[in-house]
């Protein structure tokens, strides 16, 4: 299965290459799990301890919740979430522009010659 591209050395422009499956299986499926103890944090509500008895509230009487535990699983499921983003190729390519010492932009049209020479641009572009 063809999944994506990467530049190959000493070929001319992007060559298209299969892409270790079962590798990105493995990172996913540890990802899966990372996310499933995320979501035990999320749902299993924990309660502010002191002496081995769960604080009361002064009002209500009711155990105060703590929700450091809760803020942990929803950052670690973000986190997550961002990884399998980039496991999957799932964000926008970035975007770069080139500058001289004097912080001035390149034109690149003009390193198109050069990059001809080395291989890098195919001659038809």
């Amino acid at each position: 299965m063809l999944i994506g591209s990467a530049w190959q050395p000493g070929y001319r422009g992007w060559q298209t290459c299969a892409v270790n499956d079962d590798r990105k299986r493995s990172q996913l499926e540890k990802l899966d799990e990372i996310e499933r103890h995320a979501q035990e944090l999320i749902e299993q509500p924990r309660y502010i301890m002191h002496d081995g008895a769960p604080v009361l509230h002064p009002e209500s009487g009711e155990p105060l919740r703590d929700y450091e535990p809760l803020f942990r699983g929803m950052d670690i499921a973000i986190r997550a979430a961002e990884l399998r983003a980039q496991i999957l190729g799932l964000y926008a390519p970035q975007r770069h522009h080139l500058v001289d010492e004097n912080g001035n932009t390149i034109d690149i049209t003009r390193l198109m010659p050069y990059l001809r020479r080395l291989g890098v641009v195919p001659e038809d572009e």
